[in-house]
């Protein structure tokens, strides 16, 4: 019998595939004139955000968690460029992406530093 581990390890993938069933099954409709998804549709970078956060609440480490991070990074780029929110379009937020990308490498840098010392702190450092 498999634990439960197995599917919380699992929870991220499984959410991804279900939330892009979805966005088929309603393009689908669309496409079949049964359903108008135009404006809602426009909101399709909630689900690289809805994703990103799931991927950070579960994260079992530091790696996981800037992956979660800067997947609700992006989505949150791609929601204010299509929407055009505060007039920011493609052309005008892409500097938004070297903004998260910086702060990305910060973060690994400061992540590898804590990982050091912690290490250092628990076996020593050599001596």
């Amino acid at each position: 019998m498999r634990s439960s581990h197995s599917f919380k390890h699992h929870r991220g993938k499984v959410l991804t595939g279900v939330l892009i069933m979805a966005a088929g099954v309603l393009l689908l409709l669309s496409n079949f004139r049964l359903l108008d998804i135009g404006s809602v549709w426009s909101y399709w970078p909630l689900i690289i955000v809805a994703v990103g956060l799931d991927k950070l609440v579960t994260a079992a480490n530091s790696k996981q968690r800037g992956e979660g991070v800067w997947l609700t990074f992006v989505g949150g780029w791609l929601l204010v460029s299509v929407q055009h929110i505060f007039g920011l379009t493609f052309g005008t937020s892409w500097p938004i992406l070297l903004v998260g990308f910086g702060i990305g490498m910060v973060w690994r840098a400061v992540e590898k530093a804590r990982e050091s010392q912690r290490i250092e702190a628990e076996y020593g450092n050599g001596n």
